[in-house]
């Protein structure tokens, strides 16, 4: 087990290797595949529990699953922090058994724990050979494709709205006394009650849980035609009431916005952002074609040999 090497400070070590019996004295026969790999870093005590003790590294090695702009959140009160540290402390406390009952010493998890350490050197290698290569700034590249793609910027007629829908589409419905309901709806809404508050409580559109009858910049064209044509002839600040295929909607018009062409100002960070990536896909591809440049080659039988090593009727 991994214990602290002295007070206030701890090492943690890990050594595999792999390989059929061989030894780094020994010459490697021909067609054996020999696999190292050491990790060792030391840290301050940060906690401890149930015997274990975990460094500000080891807590790095956590954070860094988590996107650096979420990492604010994640350890934004102290109960965060104390569940970030149990798990942490969990995950090495179970390691340390495995160490202890020599599942270490298995060579299909050494290959596995290796694999995961490749798989994390490969991506900060790909990262830094990118963010080497990436430019200062991509205004020029965002602006070309900005002009080479007008119409990709031009937003079509929408509208903000609030409502309340009363369905009437149901086969046993009586489409009179829903208009009566949605009437004496539109009459308190008139009257000061929140439309929100009122379509919480008694709209039958299934996303009203979610964004309490609110929606914001809607492309007309994408309505239900009775809709559409409904909210075209209310009067922006307006609450009416409106007739659709579904039913009957009292209505609060916030906007009705009309097509217009996006300027490059307002869209020049994202295109900014996509030429960058759109330029860091392109640098690490060809930075892999030097790879594949390579030939595939394979030891006779090998096909055959993955094929029944991993065929689900061998894996009892």
């Amino acid at each position: 087990m991994l214990k602290p090497a002295a007070l206030g400070q701890f090492i943690v070590g890990l050594s595999l290797f792999m390989g059929s019996g061989i030894t780094p004295a020994q010459e490697v026969p021909t067609g054996n595949v020999e696999r190292e790999l050491e990790i060792s870093y030391a840290g301050e005590v940060l906690a401890t529990r149930s015997g274990v003790a975990l460094s500000l590294r080891d807590l790095d090695g956590r954070m860094a699953s988590v996107p650096a702009d979420r990492r604010s959140d994640a350890v934004g009160a102290p109960e965060r922090v104390a569940g970030i540290l149990n798990g942490v402390l969990l995950t090495h406390y179970l390691a340390d058994s495995a160490v202890d009952h020599g599942l270490l010493a298995d060579p299909e998890i050494q290959a596995e724990i290796h694999m995961a350490a490749m798989e994390i050197l490969a991506r900060k290698e790909r990262d830094r050979y990118v963010e080497e290569r990436l430019l200062e700034d991509y205004t020029s590249q965002a602006r070309e494709n900005y002009l080479l793609n007008p119409e990709s910027f031009r937003q079509p007629e929408r509208a903000t709205f609030t409502h309340i829908l009363l369905r009437t589409d149901n086969t046993d419905t009586d489409a009179e006394v829903v208009e009566e309901q949605a009437k004496d709806l539109l009459e308190r809404a008139r009257a000061g009650e929140a439309i929100s508050d009122l379509a919480i409580e008694y709209s039958e559109d299934p996303s009203v849980q979610n964004n309490g009858g609110y929606f914001s910049a809607v492309p007309i064209a994408e309505l239900e035609p009775s809709f559409r044509s409904g909210i075209e002839s209310v009067d922006e600040g307006e609450i009416e009431l409106i007739q659709s295929a579904y039913g009957f909607h009292v209505l609060e018009l916030d906007e009705l916005l009309p097509e217009r062409l996006q300027p490059f100002e307002e869209v020049a960070d994202e295109l900014r952002a996509e030429a960058r990536a759109e330029h860091a896909k392109q640098i690490f591809e060809s930075y892999a074609a030097t790879f594949y440049d390579g030939e595939l080659e394979l030891t006779e039988g090998a096909v055959a040999r993955i094929i029944d090593r991993y065929t689900a009727s061998n894996q009892n």
